[in-house]
């Protein structure tokens, strides 16, 4: 008795519609098994029905938007995303928990770089603020008002100031 495990390897695929400048998937690589009882979830229009075409042995393929049906159904998930194409073991119940878990990390990490962002914008405005200051102070030095300030010390901040203001601008 022999048994037989068909493959679908799909390498490099690239597909777009006629008469649209942007392709729906560009140099997307997947594989998947014909005894998977695969469940096919994308977006409508992104391809789902081709695959429908395919005849599987022992395993199939099913097209459907109810998640009870998918998750009591399937053992993977073939996914159309905008732009990629996944494949995952399991349920559509685990697929979805994976999902959110990354897209949830991915809102982290990019409110992490939003704070850091921000904290950069004040630092830039504080270091701004303080080159204004001190570029206003050498102006207007009167020696008998400031004994304690010498031209030197008024040369110094100047330039002080001026490579602080070269930096934040």
């Amino acid at each position: 008795m022999e048994i037989f495990m068909s493959q679908i390897q799909v390498t490099d695929l690239t597909y777009g519609y006629e008469g649209s400048f942007d392709t729906v998937f560009e140099n997307v690589s997947f594989g998947i098994d014909t005894d998977w009882k695969l469940g096919l979830i994308g977006r409508n229009g992104k391809g789902k029905t081709t695959f429908l075409n395919l005849r599987g042995k022992k395993g199939f393929i099913l097209i459907s938007h109810d998640r009870d049906i998918l998750d009591a159904c399937i053992d993977h998930v073939l996914v159309l995303n905008r732009k990629t194409i996944e494949v995952q073991s399991g349920n559509f119940s685990s697929w979805w928990e994976n999902k959110t878990r990354m897209d949830h990390f991915a809102m982290e990490e990019n409110e992490k770089h939003l704070k850091e962002i921000a904290s950069l914008k004040q630092a830039a405005a504080r270091s701004r603020k303080w080159a204004d200051k001190n570029e206003a102070t050498k102006i207007g030095y009167d020696p008998v008002k400031e004994h304690d300030r010498s031209v030197a010390t008024r040369a110094y901040i100047g330039a002080k100031t001026k490579k602080m203001q070269s930096r934040v601008t």
